[in-house]
This record gives C-alpha cells, sequence and structure tokens, in this order.
C-alpha cells in the first residue's frame, strides 16, 4: 500500500493551475468566430467534413488536453511539489544525514520579548526533529553546538526516542562567551560525517544552521558571505548537500557595550591610586541616549558616572580611580543598564597588586657631598622615607655598578647624567626597553653629543626620543619652561596645576635637541622623529624641546634635557620637580602582562605555585555568589618530573567548550601552615558581539555563489510548520519536468501531424 502526502515549497504559486482553462476558453471563443453562409460549392466539401468529424474532434480534444496539461505542469513545477511516502515507487526515498548546527555564540542571548534567540532556536531544533520522527523515521541525526569541538549527537537514526534525547541536550544549550566561528565548525562536521560514512548508507546531507545570522559572523569584506564559509560548504558534495538556514534572531536598532577595560599605570602598587579606563562603544544603528555607567572594585560599592549620547559607532572612554590596601589579586568590573543583550553589559578585569615598584637610579654624577648627586632629588621624590612606603622601592646605583645589574628586576630605570655605556650594559638595557621597560633619560655636563648619539641615537634606530646637539642657555638670562599644549598620558590629567606651578621656574642650561637642518642655530622649530611627542619647551611653544617621549619596541623612553640635580637651574626648589619624578615613573613603568588573568572564551588559566607553600587541591568558584552560569569545580595542581619543587595549576573549561559565562572567576588556593589565597581571573566575550544586525532571507541567499543558492533554502515559521522541508528526497518537480518535456515534444509533434491532413 502507498500513503502518499503532498506539500509544496512554493504553495502560493498553486493558483497558476487555474491557467490550464486558458487553452479551453480559447477554444471555445474560437468556435464563435465564424458565420454560416450558405454556398453550393461547400455542399460536397461539408459532406467529406461530416464523414471525419468524429476524427477531428477526438484530434482537437487531444491538443486541447496535452496544452491545458502543459500549464498545469508549469504551475505545479514552480510551486515545487514534495512527496512524502514510505514508498513511492522506489523514486523519492533514501537515506538522509540530517546535521543541525545549534548556534550558542554570545549573541543568541539577545532577547526577543518572548525569551532568547536562544529559546528560539531550542523550540526550532524540537520542532524539526518531531518532525524527522513523523516523515524521515530510519534517517540519521548529529546535532553539535557551535562552541564544540565534538558533536553532541552523532550519526543517530531517526526513531521515536530520539526528540527526548535532543529535548535533554537542549536544556544544556546557553549562550557562551564565544563567537560564532562558522568555517571552523563546518571543518568539524565535515570530520564528523567522514566518521560516520564508514558505517552508513546515507546518501545525502542535509546541513542545517540554526542562528541569529549575525551580519558580525557572516559577511566578509566584499560585503557578501565569507570566502571561508564559502571554501568550507565546496567542501561537501554538492550534488548530495541540502542547506536549510534556520532563522532564530533578528536585528536590534541599539545596543549599548563594554567593549574594554585597562589600567593606566604599568603595574598597581598598594596605597597608590590605580586609573581604569572604561571603553563603551554603541554598536548598534541607532544614537543612544544619555546612561549610567556604574564602576565597582572587588565587589564593592558601586560608583557611577553618566555617559553622553552616542552616535552608530561612536566610542566613550571614562576613567575611574581605586586604591588597594593590600597586595595580592583583585578585580574591578563596569556595568551597563539592562538591555536586549545582557553579555556585553557587564565586563570585569582582573590584576595584581604588588607591594612597592622597584626602580633604578643611574647616577652619572654622584658629587662630593649626598645632596649634590644627580639622583638626590630622585630619591627623595619616589621614596622619601626609604621604606617603600609611597609606593616606590629606589636603589641608587653608580656607573661602575652597572656591569653587574640586572635591568630586568626593575620597572623603571633614571639614567642620569651618564657620560657613558659599555656595549654589553647597552644591549640588556635596549632589549629591557623593547620588551617592556621604562628608560628616563637626563642630560647634563657629563654627556658628550657624539658620544650619545653613537650610543642611544643610532641614526633613529636607539633609544633616544631625538638627537641631542649640544648645551644652550644664558645662565644670567634663564629662561621659563611652559607645557605642551596638547594633553598627554604623562601627566595623567596634571596638566593645570603644573601649568600655573611651572611659570615660577626658569631654566639656565639645556641641551638642543633635533637633526642637523632641523636645528641649525637651535632656535625655533626642530625636525623630530614622527613617533615623538614633546611634552615641554624652553621659553615658549616654539621654543626648544625639554621634554620628549618615544616609544620603544613594548616600552617607552623619556629625555629630559636638562639635569636631574640643581646644577643648571633651581627647578628642585619648585613643587613640580618630586611630582614629576613620581609621574615619569608611573608613565614609564614596565607594564605588566595582564593577559594570563583576563582570558578570552576558550584560554585556560594557568600558574605555577610553590609546592613548598600551597596545597595541590584547588577550588573554582564565582568572584559573587549572584553571578549564574559560572560553575564550582575542584582542580588538582601536579607536580612536574623536572621541576619537583613547584606545581602546574592548569585551570581549564570543560573538554571541548568554551567558558560557560562571562565574568570574573575566583580561585581559592590552600596554602601550608596560612590562610587560603584568592587568585581572581576574567572571562569576556568578544568585543563586536554586541553588532546586533542580521542577515534577510534576501541577502544572505544573494551572499552565496550560485550553486550553492541553488541547493540553500529558508526556512520560516511558515516553513516550519509543513513537513515538506524536512526533505527534498520526495522532491517530485524533476520528474515533472521531464513530464512537462514530453507532453510540449508530443503536442508539437501532434499539432504539426494534424495539422498536414
Amino acid at each position: 500500500m502507498i500513503v502518499l502526502a503532498l506539500s509544496f515549497l512554493h504553495p502560493l504559486l498553486l493558483w497558476g493551475v487555474g491557467l490550464a482553462s486558458i487553452p479551453l476558453i480559447i477554444h471555445i471563443l474560437n468556435k464563435r468566430r465564424y458565420r454560416k453562409i450558405d454556398w453550393a460549392a461547400m455542399d460536397f466539401l461539408l459532406r467529406a467534413f461530416k464523414e471525419n468529424r468524429r476524427r477531428i474532434r477526438l484530434e482537437q480534444l487531444l491538443l486541447l488536453l496535452l496544452r491545458m496539461g502543459l500549464v498545469a505542469l508549469l504551475a505545479l513545477l514552480l510551486s515545487r511539489p514534495q512527496a512524502s511516502s514510505a514508498d513511492f515507487g522506489g523514486l523519492t526515498r533514501r537515506v538522509v544525514h540530517h546535521v543541525m548546527i545549534v548556534d550558542d555564540s554570545g549573541s543568541m542571548g539577545e532577547s526577543s520579548g518572548v525569551g532568547t534567540s536562544a529559546d528560539i532556536a531550542r523550540q526550532q531544533v524540537q520542532k524539526i526533529v518531531e518532525g524527522l520522527v513523523r516523515e524521515r523515521s530510519g534517517d540519521l541525526l548529529t546535532v553539535i553546538r557551535s562552541s564544540s569541538e565534538e558533536p553532541d549527537i552523532l550519526g543517530r537514526p531517526v526513531s521515536s526516542t530520539l526528540p527526548g534525547e535532543v529535548k535533554q541536550l537542549l536544556e544544556q544549550v546557553r549562550p557562551t562567551p564565544d563567537r560564532l566561528r562558522l568555517p571552523l565548525v563546518l571543518d568539524r562536521v565535515t570530520q564528523a560525517l567522514k566518521r560516520v560514512a564508514k558505517d552508513s548508507d546515507a546518501k545525502g546531507v542535509h546541513l542545517y544552521l540554526v542562528s541569529d545570522l549575525k551580519r558580525v559572523d557572516l559577511i566578509g569584506n566584499q560585503n557578501r558571505i565569507n570566502d571561508d564559509i564559502i571554501s568550507k560548504l565546496r567542501e561537501f558534495d554538492l550534488d548530495q548537500l541540502r542547506f536549510k538556514v534556520v532563522a532564530c534572531g533578528r536585528s536590534t536598532a541599539q545596543n549599548l557595550a563594554l567593549i574594554g577595560i585597562a589600567r593606566k599605570q604599568g603595574r598597581s602598587v598598594v596605597g597608590q591610586p590605580s586609573e581604569f579606563q572604561i571603553t563603551v562603544q554603541n554598536q548598534g544603528e541607532q544614537s543612544s541616549g544619555e546612561t549610567e555607567l556604574g564602576f565597582l572594585v572587588d565587589g564593592g560599592s558601586r560608583l557611577t558616572k553618566t555617559i553622553p549620547p552616542l552616535g552608530p559607532g561612536a566610542k566613550h572612554v571614562e576613567t575611574f580611580k581605586a586604591e588597594f590596601k593590600k597586595p595580592g589579586s583583585h578585580w574591578v568590573e563596569a556595568d551597563l543598564p539592562k538591555d536586549r543583550l545582557a553579555l556585553d553589559n557587564r565586563r570585569a578585569f582582573c590584576f595584581p597588586v604588588a607591594e612597592t615598584a622597584t626602580v633604578l637610579l643611574i647616577d652619572g654624577d654622584p658629587g662630593d657631598r649626598p645632596e649634590l648627586a644627580e639622583s638626590f632629588y630622585a630619591s627623595i621624590a619616589l621614596d622619601p622615607t626609604e621604606d617603600g612606603a609611597l609606593g616606590f622601592t629606589v636603589r641608587r646605583v653608580e656607573s661602575f655598578q652597572i656591569v653587574d645589574t640586572d635591568f630586568e628586576k626593575y620597572d623603571a630605570v633614571f639614567l642620569m647624567n651618564l657620560a657613558s655605556l659599555e656595549n654589553e650594559a647597552l644591549a640588556r638595557l635596549t632589549k629591557y626597553v623593547q620588551e617592556g621597560g621604562g628608560l628616563f633619560l637626563f642630560t647634563g655636563d657629563q654627556v658628550e653629543p657624539e658620544t650619545w648619539n653613537r650610543l642611544f641615537w643610532k641614526d633613529g634606530k636607539g633609544l633616544l626620543p631625538a638627537p641631542i646637539r649640544g648645551i644652550d642657555g644664558d645662565a644670567e638670562k634663564p629662561d621659563g619652561i611652559v607645557l605642551a599644549p596638547e594633553p598627554h598620558a604623562f601627566f595623567s590629567g596634571t596638566e593645570d596645576s603644573f601649568r600655573m606651578l611651572l611659570n615660577l621656574v626658569q631654566i639656565r642650561r639645556y641641551t638642543t635637541v633635533g637633526t642637523e637642518e632641523g636645528a641649525a642655530g637651535f632656535g625655533g622649530d626642530v625636525k623630530l622623529p614622527e613617533d615623538t611627542r614633546v611634552l615641554m619647551r624652553v621659553r615658549d611653544q616654539r621654543g626648544p624641546p625639554l621634554l620628549l617621549e618615544r616609544p620603544f619596541g613594548k616600552g617607552r623612553v623619556a629625555l629630559m634635557a636638562t639635569t636631574a640635580d640643581a646644577a643648571w637651574h633651581q627647578w628642585p626648589g619648585n613643587p613640580t620637580f618630586p611630582i614629576l619624578f613620581r609621574l615619569a615613573a608611573d608613565f614609564l613603568m614596565r607594564r605588566e602582562n595582564l593577559e594570563p588573568y583576563n582570558l578570552g572564551a576558550r584560554t585556560p588559566f594557568a600558574r605555577e605555585l610553590l609546592a613548598s607553600e600551597y596545597q595541590p587541591e584547588v577550588r573554582l568558584v564565582p568572584a559573587r555568589a549572584e553571578d549564574a552560569g559560572i560553575p564550582e569545580r575542584s582542580y588538582t595542581a601536579v607536580s612536574p618530573e623536572n621541576k619537583p619543587n613547584l606545581l602546574e595549576l592548569d585551570v581549564v573549561p570543560q573538554e571541548g567548550r568554551p567558558w560557560p559565562a562571562a565574568g570574573c572567576y575566583k580561585l581559592i588556593l590552600g596554602r601550608i601552615g596560612a590562610e587560603d589565597e584568592s587568585v581572581f581571573f576574567s572571562v569576556s566575550p568578544w568585543v563586536e558581539e554586541g553588532r546586533l544586525a542580521a542577515l534577510g532571507k534576501r541577502e544572505f541567499l544573494s551572499g552565496l555563489p550560485a550553486e550553492i543558492a541553488d541547493r540553500t533554502q529558508w526556512i520560516d515559521s511558515q516553513t516550519l510548520a509543513q513537513a515538506g522541508f524536512l526533505s527534498d528526497e520526495g522532491d517530485v518537480w524533476r520528474y515533472l519536468a521531464f513530464v512537462l518535456v514530453a507532453f510540449v515534444l508530443l503536442e508539437t509533434m501532434l499539432a504539426w501531424r494534424f495539422g498536414r491532413r
């Protein structure tokens, strides 16, 4: 017994079947186009016609039916009828492997009023699976989440028990901080299909993409579907592939996102304020209104500032300050009011706080008395009590001690009026700055321009921000000092107070800088490297540069074109002089690498512990108990064979999966004979995840090449309610096409045959 049900991909085109009546109407109208005229000569013809009338009527009826059938078949062909049958003459039934890619990237947490996009995706997948059980029993099903390295269900036969299993799986599907990397997912699908193909007789692959289809995930540089996605789709056997796109999100016109937290200082020190820069971006397509930005330190009380309205794509950077009383691991968090996407409304940032920062002062002119030493005032400014109480621990050395100095131990190095430097020490100092250290150079009477340019300038490849030329200035007519008009991070927002106090400072001698052609006469504008910034000048805004800074590798170098002592000026008597050294140490301080504490969606947290101080068992908990989605787990640190005195701790998310939620995680380390220690790390989503503009049907299909677009079907709520989208193995349009061609040939042949009689 054959049980046959028909459905149509384009049912609205079925109205075209009614056009089959057109040939009949034309035939009826043509019968009324003649008038009867009696003519004696026609009697003989009429008698012959009556003898052949039955045959002629049969021929006309046959042509009429063929022409009506042609119109009806064309309408049916355009409406794409599909047959769902357990046995349709053996023509349409074959085993198909249905592969469902379920997008669980961060944007799937977007609220749509009736739940999130992830909720809609769960409902759609469940309906598809239930339809497969009704219509495609015996086919195969694979389900893979976009963030998973392995399928959750692999090559499972479609049966009555499958919906319950899929429902249980879908209850675990939650948006993660991970982004949708469709080329990578398609590659995993290809590998999974190869594994199943060994034991399967499936002849076709129906690939379902259940996603919110965000443009930022799918569109490449040419404003079309990403080339990597196209390449991966072409790796499938296109003759056997059917690509079904199940849209479950919508574009949101407005979305404010926290895209970054950065610390301004190279490191945080106990008792010293740290500045944190919070970056907010409008990632929507409409202007935002005025918004409140919150800031918390170690989960404590919430500070707020107001963010002005932002246009589409616009960014705003807001600064908060925090001071820490204890060394160790700390964290801050910023938050925005809730909107349609909660994922990017909170962002955490974790970092260690040190007891002090260490500064090395290299004195090129120690002087006859301590107060005449080149490093005297710098030492007092940074560590007046000589106990690090103000955040800096200072070590002073003379030039002959540099040979034994390890620069890597210091957060900043001040080189003061040094006549020369051995090549080996210079190489170590250069490497130190390239890898992130900070260097502050002071000139003086020990500095020979030719020597310094050879050692530190090296035709622009060395440490100097600019070449030096010689000494200028008049002791009888000292000049003033002015700040550059543009704000600079060196002064950390203190420009106004500096500018006012500098009016009382006069400088007698200074070193001129600049290239030979730009510094002729040492007056007016000088030529400087493009990446060198002038922070202070002598006399006025067009005067000789006095304080310059320049990036060098990962670090920075500053040059003060005068002495660090009072030999060339009376600056030490002004309050700005000691403040200058503290600001310089803050600005130049070696920047900690905080990436190990601030992770991406899949990055593990790793740390080495001393086996003599720490227990191997470690607990992972959320930094705040109310943070949902962050699991509580236990880990064990392992002592490697080649390092028996150490414990290596690797805190990883579930195997083959990203971290389940964004936010701040807390590790509780058990210490031997002491209180437990807390170490924090954060997990943040991709900064572009909040771009919620989605692709529509027309844009998606037009972005595909023709050979893939022809095999792609867009599934919406109306299509989802039908059985036909589940498989085109019952798609009979090909057979209708053959019948249509046969009808055309038959009609043409009969019309020619009958017309010759």
